[in-house]
């Protein structure tokens, strides 16, 4: 029901789609792969359908065309600003013309937020919502017992004060994550992107990469390859990062694990960056 949508002559590689199979594409982290491969065997007792599914990394995750994937895989875990990309290259189903209305219906109801709204785009609803994040701050309790930051002043100032105690807070500004955050610290600011026929007030923009250039000189210098994870992984794993101001979370940290466990908080100033995946037809 949700094939993809290719000319007689497209390639495609493995042999399930002979076999009554399908096959997907996720992202290699347990929060993108545990519960898909979790439903293997019960969906095929259910349904007579067994569906395999790769992992890609989290950066081919934002990164990889979604067109060469769908002409490879029949599911895809995608982002929501490719949604542009499939209403325009036509490489995905419009889902709403195979799903019955009130199962639709259902899942918008189920979402959080506008998590299924994300996925709709030019008329057709391209993927539908099964996993929704925000950015929020992250802290080590036992390593962090300052007043959480009220705003981005305040931050500035918490980084100079936790170097003069060998700690230190950390934000991921790899590419992807630093453009999430300059979304964030803009709309804070006052000037959310897009909003008044244009991409962004200027002096608004100026202050907000004043801000992350600050962060960055006050952060460890590998913060510039990290995403989330990494992030998170350091703070759990080491004692020195007690604070990230911005960052897409994972539950999974709130376990018990590595040498500490971050909490969440608020953002400086308000609320950050929404994110998550959805799954279409490839």
């Amino acid at each position: 029901m949700l094939g993809s949508k290719r000319s007689s002559g497209s390639k495609r590689s493995g042999g399930l789609k002979q076999s009554g199979g399908l096959r997907g594409i996720t992202w290699d982290h347990e929060r993108g792969y545990a519960p898909l491969a979790a439903s293997i065997k019960p969906y095929a007792r259910q349904y007579g359908v067994r569906i395999e599914w790769d992992k890609r990394s989290l950066k081919d995750f934002g990164d990889a065309p979604i067109d060469v994937l769908a002409d490879q895989y029949d599911l895809l875990i995608i982002d929501h600003p490719h949604v542009g990309i499939a209403a325009d290259l036509k490489c995905l189903l419009p889902l709403e013309q195979y799903i019955a209305p009130e199962i639709m219906k259902t899942l918008e109801n189920q979402s959080a937020g506008a998590s299924q709204a994300s996925y709709f785009y030019a008329g057709h609803q391209w993927a539908f919502a099964i996993d929704a994040a925000m950015q929020a701050s992250a802290y080590r309790p036992d390593l962090f017992t300052e007043p959480f930051p009220a705003n981005w002043d305040d931050l500035i100032a918490l980084g100079e004060q936790l170097k003069q105690t060998r700690r230190t807070f950390a934000m991921p500004l790899c590419p992807t994550d630093a453009i999430c955050s300059f979304i964030t610290l803009c709309a804070n600011l006052g000037s959310p992107i897009g909003s008044e026929n244009r991409f962004v007030d200027r002096a608004v923009g100026l202050q907000a990469l004043d801000y992350l250039r600050e962060i960055c000189r006050l952060s460890p210098p590998e913060c510039l390859d990290w995403n989330p994870i990494a992030l998170l992984d350091a703070m759990s794993e080491t004692d020195e990062i007690a604070y990230c101001p911005l960052t897409f979370c994972y539950s999974n940290y709130s376990r018990v694990r590595g040498t500490g466990v971050p909490g969440g908080t608020g953002v400086p100033g308000g609320t950050g960056v929404p994110g998550g995946t959805g799954v279409p037809g490839g």
